[in-house]
């Protein structure tokens, strides 16, 4: 007795059951619907905006805000310097200078009609070393003859590999005068040690 086969069965197939073909297209099509669903998912994300992540600041960058002012120089109550009267190095330089900074431990004088050219920078230190031997080894750095000065308990000025400069020590302290010209050297060291008697020690 012969089974009568259905129309699309395949031989030794039974009636009701899919075949592989129908199988594979009910696998793609769930395979789809799947992707639709992904997709649509994506959509809503696309729809609530674009992904936005931290912008990240250039390298080197500095944060924003108020800028931390750098500190002042300090000045004397008149704005001179204490250390030294302004009037002084004009009358030693033979030419105006103006003081441009006064802090406790440093003062400028430039040229008023030649700052690049002429000027003169003061210096105190306080020694936390014996004062004989430090005045020793600064004279030790002297190119030329020291003029000796009457001024604190030790002072000179000479030629040093820097240029004319100018030493004066008291009570654990030194100062030293800078001198910058365009004169001869020996007349750096002698507007150097000319400003060692105006010196007001610390």
């Amino acid at each position: 007795m012969h089974r009568r086969q259905h129309p699309g069965q395949h031989p030794g197939q039974h009636p009701g059951q899919p075949s592989g073909e129908r199988r594979r297209r009910g696998g793609v099509v769930a395979a789809l619907a799947a992707a639709v669903l992904l997709l649509g998912g994506c959509d809503d994300d696309l729809a609530a905006g674009p992904l936005r992540t931290p912008a990240a600041s250039p390298v080197g960058a500095t944060p924003t805000g108020s800028p931390s002012a750098s500190p002042a120089a300090a000045t004397t109550s008149d704005g001179g310097c204490e250390h030294l009267p302004v009037a002084a190095v004009t009358a030693a330089f033979g030419e105006e200078m103006e003081l441009v900074t006064a802090a406790p431990a440093t003062c400028l004088f430039q040229s008023a009609a030649e700052p690049m050219a002429t000027s003169l920078t003061l210096h105190v230190t306080q020694l936390s070393v014996d004062q004989d031997d430090y005045a020793q080894g600064t004279r030790e750095l002297c190119e030329s003859p020291a003029t000796e000065v009457e001024a604190g308990e030790i002072a000179f000025a000479c030629l040093t590999f820097v240029g004319p400069q100018g030493y004066v020590f008291a009570d654990d302290a030194s100062v030293l005068l800078d001198v910058a010209t365009e004169a001869e050297p020996t007349t750096g060291v002698a507007i150097a040690a000319e400003l060692l008697t105006a010196v007001l020690l610390p």
